[in-house]
């Protein structure tokens, strides 16, 4: 018989997981999109503000071009691209911590953890009302995900924590109504989803499990299930057409790909993404071979194919309790329906945030069925996979994943900032790096160490691969990239989309430099002809060797110089554990 202390210790044993598993966080530090926000909130970037701090580009190219023209965004940029995020809440809550906290990273970690334990008790009260015996064990492994380890680990991804405890806080509320007659719900239904879209875009995704709930959850009249919508619907809406007259969204990314204004990119992208990010939960952590180990693409998108091909069964097998039947219907479809907002980028696990409410209650009520036939093989088969994949790699995961972000961070700070001899203080030109970070936030990491800022700052390939430099004159060299070509990782592609080609023949004028593409492959870039406006000793050449930046210096006329592909952080940081 269960006693009332041992029932009160189960309903702390999923907090004290959550402790237990985000206290590594707490020396993570700052990093990549923090540097960013951090240098806008001490007046060190002329866009944004305590209230709109996820905007990167506006899609102004007026506002955009003296960025590519000096730096930092790359050569390359659409000087019309947008990358803009209507986040005022989860805005002003990082604005709290750079002003309560300064420069201690792990009290604005600690905040993170706060809204991690929030979530936790939301999903635990949603769980109590729906799953019966198996709640318990469902916030077990929802406390244990480790699709939640980025948003608690990374200061800027905090939105998704935020944005999902208002959302489904509204969800409770909505069920509290529909259910039990409470009339306040139906009000804070609408507020939590509400209060939720301005903390982030998880929201929208969230918001599916009340639309499952009223189309298959529900036996009253149809009538009575969409005006119970309606109120939701209509805060959505209302939100949407506040984003737009914000104009926030996306333009010419392929990272992310905004529904509305590029139906056609969206439509074509979402299959392989959605297989993408479906059997990477089934299988681990694998959703990130997307973005460093591309070759890996087609393996991932299997992975799903086979998972959905296997659900028919394992729901069969699993969901013989007729009364968890009908939550876990809806909750299926609502984890389903959560998963498609986050097919608009790239897959990673931390779009699983929404989608992780109905996951993880699936699986508490697939390790119920295998305990209960773990006399037979399959039962013992489904243990172990399930062990194995909910409970052994999540630990694996929320360790190793605030040291590997700590680590990479620090690889590019030393890099940047405490090796380079001299200092990069000139008009910097990177001939070639293959890795983002120090590329893309290298400014933002000088300006995190208060030194003084580059006069400019002209990165000219990422390609991860060879290139080599040929000297055809004074004031003219040609870089090109061997075995490869420009605009094909996630990050390069983050800037400008394939929609806007840069064939031979496209011209670039910077500030100091002219870029013209003399060969490509399929519009993307792979050799450059580079004009100088300025004296070579005016600049300060660099590579990045995966290390840190190197000097370099061009060869002389009629010279080569070849500059060997340097390794990716992770590679870096593979061979040095």
């Amino acid at each position: 018989m269960t006693t009332l202390a041992t029932l009160a210790r189960r309903r702390w044993a999923p907090f004290a997981l959550a402790i237990i598993v985000a206290l590594p966080s707490l020396p993570a530090g700052f990093m990549i999109d923090d540097w960013f926000q951090r240098m806008v909130l001490r007046g060190e970037h002329p866009r944004g503000g305590p209230l709109d701090l996820f905007t990167f580009a506006d899609g102004d190219p007026a506002h955009m071009e003296p960025f590519i023209r000096n730096g930092p965004f790359p050569w390359f940029t659409l000087p019309s691209v947008k990358l803009r995020f209507f986040r005022p809440l989860s805005s002003l809550l990082v604005a709290a911590d750079f002003h309560l906290f300064g420069d201690q990273a792990w009290l604005a970690h600690l905040h993170s953890i706060a809204w991690y334990l929030a979530l936790i008790a939301v999903v635990g009260a949603l769980y109590r009302r729906l799953l019966g015996n198996v709640a318990w064990l469902a916030l077990l492994i929802f406390a244990l995900d480790d699709s939640h380890a980025m948003p608690v680990d990374w200061l800027a991804n905090r939105n998704a924590l935020v944005a999902s405890t208002f959302a489904w806080a509204g969800l409770w509320a909505h069920l509290r109504w529909r259910e039990d007659g409470w009339a306040p719900g139906r009000v804070l239904s609408v507020l939590g989803f509400g209060v939720g879209l301005f903390a982030g875009e998880v929201t929208i995704a969230a918001s599916a499990y009340l639309l499952a709930y009223e189309l298959v959850g529900r036996r009253d009249a149809p009538r009575l299930r969409v005006l119970a919508m309606v109120p939701t619907l209509l805060a959505l809406v209302g939100f949407v057409a506040l984003y737009r007259s914000m104009n926030a969204g996306a333009y010419g990314s392929a990272t992310y790909v905004d529904p509305s204004n590029d139906p056609d990119t969206f439509l074509i992208g979402a299959p392989t993404r959605f297989l993408a990010l479906f059997g990477g939960w089934w299988f681990g952590p694998l959703q990130e071979v997307w973005m460093f180990a591309p070759p890996l693409r087609k393996v991932l998108i299997a992975t799903g194919a086979l998972s959905l091909l296997a659900a028919p069964f394992v729901w069969r097998w699993s969901t013989c309790d007729p009364q968890q039947r009908d939550p876990l219907s809806w909750l299926a479809l609502g984890s389903i329906g959560a998963l498609l907002p986050g097919l608009a980028t790239f897959p990673s696990a931390r779009l699983l945030t929404a989608p992780s409410l109905g996951l993880c209650a699936l699986v508490a009520v697939m390790a119920h069925a295998a305990w209960s036939h773990r006399a037979r093989f399959v039962g013992k088969a489904a243990l172990a996979y399930l062990i194995l994949n909910f409970a052994i790699q999540p630990l694996i995961t929320w360790v190793t994943m605030p040291l590997g972000l700590r680590a990479m961070a620090e690889l590019t700070r030393e890099g940047t900032v405490d090796k380079p001899q001299p200092p990069l203080t000139g008009r910097v030109v990177i001939l070639s790096a293959g890795d983002f970070m120090p590329c893309f936030y290298g400014v933002p990491v000088l300006a995190e160490a208060h030194r003084p800022m580059p006069k400019s700052w002209l990165p000219l390939s990422l390609a991860p691969h060879a290139h080599r430099v040929t000297r055809t004159a004074s004031d003219r060299f040609e870089l090109e990239v061997v075995g490869g070509a420009m605009l094909t990782t996630v990050f390069e592609q983050n800037v400008r989309n394939d929609a806007h080609p840069l064939p031979a023949g496209s011209r670039v004028d910077l500030e100091d430099l002219d870029i013209e593409v003399l060969a490509d492959d399929e519009g993307k870039p792979t050799r450059l002809g580079v004009h100088l406006k300025r004296g070579e000793a005016e600049f300060q050449w660099v590579v990045w060797d995966g290390w840190q930046f190197q000097p370099s210096g061009l060869p002389a006329v009629g010279q080569t110089l070849e500059l060997p592909r340097a390794p990716l952080a992770i590679e870096v940081l593979t061979k040095a554990w």
